[in-house]
C-alpha cells in the first residue's frame, strides 16, 4: 500500500521532494525531482556538489513532500550513464531540467542518488500510513 501511495504521489513530472542533510550540526535543505520505486527515491545530482560531500560524511537524511515525511539513508549508486534503465526513468521526470541545460545526463559528474526510506509517514484521504523499513 505504501509503495503504491508513494508512486502515485511522486512519480509525476514537475514533482519535488525536499532533502535535508546536516554537517557539524548545521542543517541544509534542497529540492529534488524524484523517481520512486521499491522503498527508495532516486534523483539526479552533481557528484561534485555540496550535497554529495554532506551525504558522504553523514548518510542519515530526512526528506519531505506533500503530506509526506521520512528519515532515510542516502547513497550514490554511480554515474547515470552506467545505469541506462534507471536513467531513462529519471530523465523522463527531470526532462524540464535537462531541456533547460541544468542537468547534463552524459557528464561523468552526473550521478544517481538513492534515498532509502527508514521510517516516516504519508497521509492520504485524511489517513496516516506509517513507513517502516
Amino acid at each position: 500500500m505504501i509503495d503504491q501511495l508513494l508512486s502515485q504521489r511522486f512519480n509525476k513530472t514537475g514533482n519535488l521532494i525536499y532533502l535535508a542533510t546536516s554537517t557539524n550540526n548545521t542543517p541544509s535543505i534542497r529540492s529534488l525531482t524524484p523517481y520512486y520505486e521499491n522503498g527508495c527515491f532516486f534523483a539526479i545530482t552533481s557528484y561534485s556538489s555540496k550535497k554529495t560531500k554532506e551525504i558522504q560524511n553523514n548518510p542519515n537524511v530526512a526528506i519531505c513532500g506533500y503530506f509526506f515525511n521520512a528519515n532515510a539513508n542516502a547513497s550514490f549508486i554511480g554515474p547515470m550513464k552506467l545505469y541506462p534503465e534507471l536513467s531513462k526513468k529519471l530523465a523522463y521526470y527531470c526532462n524540464e531540467w535537462i531541456q533547460l541545460g541544468k542537468i547534463d545526463i552524459n557528464s561523468d559528474d552526473t550521478y544517481i542518488l538513492k534515498i532509502e526510506l527508514k521510517d516516516g509517514y504519508i497521509i492520504e484521504n485524511n489517513k496516516r500510513y506509517d513507513i517502516k523499513s
